[in-house]
């Protein structure tokens, strides 16, 4: 159920969630930029929750991003999508017929549903699992005479432990998985076949620390992009999975994890994949380390990547931007350090067209485009907050849920990254 879409100008807090977590970088480029003159809000769409949901599930393909909220206890044979324009803002509702929903649905639950979907324009895949948070087959369906829903086509055994699941092409699924011992690795699936035809393993400077990833890679264009959590480099393949360039930035101070942690890691866990407790053993390093945590394409020639230095001083990082370009001479990056000018703790600023504040952007779904940014959250409300002061914002949002839900909040936003 659509509750309100504002066309407007006015500025939802945002993108340092984009950011992660960063670092300083080298002083090869002086100026100073900030978010504030890259990014403008175009527009916010509020979407009701279903009742009784999991959690949500987002993709994207071309200029769309599609997403749904699960009704884990449906008595419908159906599930309803919103398909987000991220150019015009227009949204279409589509449906997907799925048979013995209930048996579907409870095997869809043991999924990520964040990464349990893929799309591309024709088809829509969902990912079923059977347990922490892990998929071995693909469910398959597939527009019929170009009508608003889609039906079940038929289910992959890929054999697999996949995490997440995204198209490169309109014909083929790239499976991301991550395994304790060996890292990330990726695989293309022929969705008319229904085999594996490429398997990678990228270099990882540690493997435990790639299962704990906040946003390693991105797909766009037939192209690839993945990046490594505790150093500053990444690599970039085409469609079959080819490396094309393996980048690396010197950023003077980037601190590492201590050899202690590591050494830790693998003699308490070393024997089988505990993710849960090797995170909460490596809390206390975050803010102590430089870690690259999001990467984005913005087209074949331009990357955004952002990364978190590390702050003692503060239980948050301070994420930074940096934008790269191809040239003849590779991936150059041409600005960086870009920072939110606001800081964190300016309660009575003014929030105005073109403010951004990290802390007002709950775990979002992110999707970069070229020329625009979506940012998809279940925890939202619907108060346009311009004009107000963080201080009045928080409050009426906290008078807001002391009797009602959170809903679905998209924010489209301008960039000239």
């Amino acid at each position: 159920m659509i509750i309100a879409q504002k066309n407007i100008i006015p500025v939802l807090p945002l993108v340092m969630a984009i950011l992660g977590f960063f670092s300083p970088s080298t002083t090869a480029i002086c100026q100073s930029f900030y978010t504030n003159q890259f990014i403008t809000l175009d527009t916010i769409i509020f979407l009701q929750n279903e009742k009784n949901t999991r959690s949500l599930a987002c993709s994207s393909w071309g200029d769309e991003v599609i997403l749904t909220n699960f009704n884990c206890n449906s008595n419908s044979d159906s599930v309803t999508f919103y398909i987000i324009n991220a150019n015009n803002y227009g949204m279409e509702t589509v449906e997907i017929h799925i048979p013995d929903i209930r048996k579907t649905m409870k095997m869809l639950m043991n999924c990520n549903f964040k990464g349990c979907m893929a799309y591309n324009g024709n088809t829509i895949t969902l990912m079923q699992g059977l347990g922490y948070d892990r998929g071995d087959n693909l469910l398959i369906f597939k527009k019929k005479n170009g009508n608003s829903t889609y039906f079940y086509h038929k289910t992959i055994h890929t054999k697999t432990d996949a995490s997440k699941i995204d198209f490169i092409d309109t014909s083929t699924i790239l499976l991301s998985e991550i395994n304790y011992r060996e890292g990330a690795s990726f695989h293309t699936v022929d969705i008319n076949s229904g085999k594996i035809t490429n398997s990678i393993y990228p270099y990882h400077n540690h493997k435990i620390i790639s299962g704990f990833t906040s946003k390693q890679y991105d797909i766009k264009d037939n192209l690839l992009l993945y990046a490594n959590r505790l150093e500053y480099s990444f690599l970039t393949f085409d469609r079959n999975l080819q490396q094309l360039d393996s980048t690396y930035q010197k950023i003077d101070g980037w601190a590492k994890l201590p050899d202690k942690a590591f050494k830790t890691i693998q003699k308490k866990w070393g024997n089988g994949y505990h993710a849960a407790e090797i995170n909460n053993y490596l809390i206390k390093y975050y803010t102590k380390i430089h870690q690259l945590n999001r990467v984005y394409i913005i087209n074949q020639n331009k990357l955004l990547l952002s990364y978190t230095p590390k702050d003692s001083d503060n239980d948050i990082g301070h994420p930074m931007i940096d934008i790269w370009e191809k040239t003849n001479h590779g991936w150059e990056r041409v600005k960086q350090d870009i920072v939110d000018d606001l800081g964190f703790n300016r309660t009575d600023s003014i929030i105005k067209t073109n403010s951004f504040f990290l802390e007002m952007l709950s775990n979002p779904q992110i999707f970069v485009f070229d020329g625009k940014i979506v940012t998809v959250s279940d925890e939202g409300i619907p108060i346009l907050p311009i004009g107000m002061t963080q201080r009045e914002y928080y409050a009426k949002a906290d008078d807001y849920l002391a009797e009602n839900e959170q809903i679905i909040e998209i924010r489209i936003f301008s960039h000239s990254f």
